[in-house]
């Protein structure tokens, strides 16, 4: 009786613990956002630097293309390798995004390039990048309502480059539809030294939980415990 009782709590636990782990494994909404994954055939060694004009899950949308670096002026902050969109004029890249209703934030990390002596000096203002969250849609007839979110960065370092985190947060209706393309692009001087971006994010902001219902199962395994535990004791008062 002993073994079937510390079998019916491993049982319970066992299902208790599945749920959880269920519940944590989550697909990222953005694919290749920290831009190591460069296709088939695309090696990037240390210290290097090349234009593509896709990559996985990115595609160009104006420019010569996706520069990306690794490690030739700074380290990544994500990874080995960042994003530069201004290699011999200013582009801009885009990824297709699903997103059902709901509050989200996009986050990345941006890095200048400039200097704001050089800025001073030249008028070298290139560091700019906007971004933007966009379904591009209008249409009457299946109640799906244009939808746009947009800001920009631009800044110059003084002491050393370092990585800053950028926020936005947005949230989709259901009139939003569902298909949502989310860009980058640079703008100021061309000069081929534009702000870097890495580590690109699209997370769903959790509204606040509520109790959520046992599962039958669950029920059927904590009453099967219960009996087990009732077993024992007849059997020790008899």
């Amino acid at each position: 009786m002993k073994k079937s009782l510390t079998l019916c709590l491993l049982l319970v636990f066992m299902v208790v613990a599945t749920n959880g782990l269920c519940a944590n494994i989550d697909s990222p909404i953005v694919k290749n956002g920290d831009f190591e994954t460069l296709g088939i055939g695309n090696v990037l060694g240390d210290n290097q630097w090349k234009v593509y004009k896709n990559i996985p899950a990115w595609e160009t949308l104006s420019g010569p293309g996706i520069e990306i670096q690794r490690g030739t002026v700074a380290d990544a902050k994500s990874g080995k390798n960042y994003v530069e969109l201004d290699s011999n004029s200013n582009s801009s890249m885009s990824q297709t995004l699903f997103l059902a209703p709901g509050d989200y934030q996009l986050a990345f990390w941006y890095m200048p390039r400039v200097t704001i002596n050089e800025y001073k000096n030249n008028n070298d203002n290139a560091n700019g990048i906007n971004f933007s969250i966009d379904n591009h849609e209008y249409d009457h007839d299946n109640d799906i309502e244009s939808f746009n979110k947009e800001s920009y960065i631009n800044r110059f370092y003084v002491d050393g480059m370092e990585w800053e985190k950028v926020t936005l947060d947005f949230a989709v209706s259901e009139e939003s539809g569902t298909d949502f393309d989310l860009t980058f692009g640079a703008y100021g001087k061309v000069n081929s030294k534009g702000g870097f971006v890495d580590n690109v994010s699209v997370t769903a902001v959790a509204p606040t939980p509520t109790p959520t219902p046992i599962p039958s199962s669950l029920l059927l395994l904590f009453s099967g415990g219960a009996g087990c535990l009732v077993l024992r004791k007849k059997k020790v008062m008899n």
